[in-house]
């Protein structure tokens, strides 16, 4: 009990005082850096007439009603390090999808968010090819190349490659995946 009384003190919050205990919640939009088909990295800042207390952070969705109320389905990330400026890398979102995201922070009587900031995640892109050579060309075997200067995709795992080809007189393409 006293070392609750204390640490009140020292804070200089209290019930009776309630803006001696008030935190202005400051976040950015994430920048075309940090932002890609499934990542973005959340920034925020606090600036603190008292003592911060317990816990700050981000809360992630994409509905903006969850934020409006931090509802239970509204992810909720509590940062570590430096409270006066922190971010959090935010992973496994969907491409081309709308999200919400608000910071908060707790000084332990009360907790205050910042605005609510809305962002895009980038769209998956078609792949771009290089310029396609035909080389060795003998009667029953041709050396096929091309290279890929955009996967499209953030990461090259998910893509798939290969070639397509078709014999004389032949309706339907034949695709070569394995070796290529």
């Amino acid at each position: 009990l006293f070392l609750g009384i204390a640490s009140l003190c020292m804070a200089g919050c209290s019930e009776e005082k309630p803006e001696a205990c008030y935190i202005d919640v400051y976040a950015e939009y994430p920048n075309d850096e940090t932002l890609t088909q499934t990542k973005a990295t959340l920034s925020a800042s606090i600036s603190v007439q008292s003592g911060i207390g317990s816990e700050y952070g981000f809360y992630l969705s994409n509905k903006r009603a969850e934020l409006e109320t931090a509802a239970a389905g509204a992810k909720k990330v509590v940062s570590d390090g430096n409270y006066s400026n922190f971010t959090y890398q935010a992973t496994g979102l969907t491409p081309a999808t709308t999200y919400y995201f608000r910071a908060f922070a707790s000084n332990g009587n009360s907790t205050f968010y910042g605005e609510i900031i809305e962002f895009e995640t980038r769209q998956r892109s078609e792949p771009v090819l290089g310029e396609f050579f035909v080389l060795n060309v003998t009667e029953n075997s041709v050396d096929l190349r091309c290279s890929i200067l955009d996967s499209g995709e953030e990461t090259e795992s998910n893509l798939t490659y290969g070639f397509q080809y078709q014999k004389g007189g032949e309706a339907n393409f034949v695709s070569e995946t394995d070796g290529v």
